[in-house]
């Protein structure tokens, strides 16, 4: 990699329980999609599995557990001076209840249509839209 460059990993479940999925709105403070409906999840951290990543991501931002599946669909984007690479997961929900970090302000359970005409969504949402 070129000199200078900055690049990150991130990943994102959509976490399924039943027929409904998790959805949790961002901080209308956050430097991304501010305010815009999201799926838990985040940056890699050095050395991190990104199953594990997202596993420790969704208990950071809405304290629940869940088994990831499979994988969904891979992109790219370039925001902010750096590249990141971003993974899409599919999420089953195990256990707990839903305890919201800062970063979110809200979050629900919606179906399959609700999350397709569900606005605003962050990036991460709209790659998974067609996946459905």
């Amino acid at each position: 990699m070129a000199q200078g460059k900055k690049f990150g990993c991130g990943i994102h479940g959509l976490v399924k329980k039943g027929d409904q999925y998790l959805v949790i709105r961002r901080s209308l403070h956050d430097h991304e999609d501010p305010g815009a409906w999201d799926l838990p999840g985040g940056g890699l951290e050095i050395g991190e599995q990104p199953f594990d990543g997202v596993l420790r991501e969704t208990a950071e931002e809405a304290g629940i557990s869940i088994r990831v599946l499979h994988p969904l669909t891979v992109w790219a984007f370039h925001t902010h001076g750096r590249w990141s690479v971003e993974l899409e997961v599919f999420c089953e929900y195990v256990s707990g209840d839903i305890r919201l970090s800062t970063e979110h302000t809200e979050y629900k359970w919606v179906t399959k249509e609700e999350l397709k005409a569900l606005q605003p969504t962050s990036m991460h949402v709209q790659a998974i839209i067609n996946t459905l």
